[in-house]
């Protein structure tokens, strides 16, 4: 067993130190011995358990000065397996567990990682009896190589808590219901609406918010896929800081 970090260690790497560093040594073959990341880092597919019980099993970096904690996961690229498909299979335990994605693929521009080294974000949710959404506050970045410069089926997780999470008890007020738009999307909805009814006019064009739902339903997806940008002008919400 690897030792521990000395206590008042922090363990706050950036994307491209966790690409150059770890994930494309590991790649190569290096073991979590060689990289000196046992203690810290972890062999394990993150889609066999949800994220309160994957975490629950192993030990998180050291914390940084907010106290957030961090685990970090080298996980095999799994696929599905009925060959229809090459996407990859996202599901825990069945269809009621999912980690969904939040944010695009995007490219790591720093360090030597710049050349081929990527990134995505997501959010896990659980359905429930009625057919809803919860979040419980869990995301994950994952970090990965393409294929066509030495990428192989493996990946490395950062899973962490949202620091906007809701706690346990209001958990069950935080559900999405299946035909709701997410709560920033309602917020400038509303917005939008109020200001239609003041200015309203005899024309037949559709409002912002008939055009989303249309455009929801002309795609046969739900709210979370509505490209609101095509709308109108504008973020829906500040982007997180990212802590390199």
């Amino acid at each position: 067993m690897a030792p521990p970090l000395l206590p008042g260690l922090s363990f706050l790497p950036s994307e491209s130190v966790l690409l150059d560093r770890y994930l494309q040594p590991k790649i190569a073959g290096s073991s979590l011995d060689d990289l000196g990341c046992k203690a810290i880092m972890h062999d394990v597919d993150v889609y066999l358990l949800p994220p309160d019980e994957l975490t629950a099993k192993y030990e998180h970096a050291p914390a940084g000065s907010d106290g957030a904690k961090v685990w970090y996961f080298f996980c095999p690229i799994t696929k599905p397996k009925n060959g229809r498909t090459a996407r990859r299979s996202r599901t825990i335990c069945g269809d009621i567990r999912r980690w969904y994605h939040s944010e695009g693929s995007k490219k790591v521009v720093n360090g030597c990682a710049a050349v081929g080294g990527y990134y995505q974000k997501f959010t896990y949710k659980e359905k429930t009896e009625s057919g809803g959404n919860v979040k419980p506050g869990w995301l994950m970045t994952e970090y990965g190589v393409t294929p066509e410069h030495g990428g192989v089926d493996l990946v490395l997780c950062k899973i962490y808590m949202s620091p906007r999470a809701p706690s346990r008890k209001r958990k069950a007020a935080e559900e999405e219901h299946v035909d709701a738009p997410p709560p920033t999307v309602q917020r400038v909805l509303q917005a939008i609406v109020e200001e239609e009814e003041e200015t309203a006019s005899c024309g037949d064009a559709p409002t912002v918010v008939e055009a989303a739902e249309e455009q929801g339903d002309a795609s046969g997806n739900g709210w979370d896929d509505i490209d609101m940008t095509e709308l109108f002008n504008g973020d829906t919400e500040d982007e997180p800081v990212r802590s390199d």
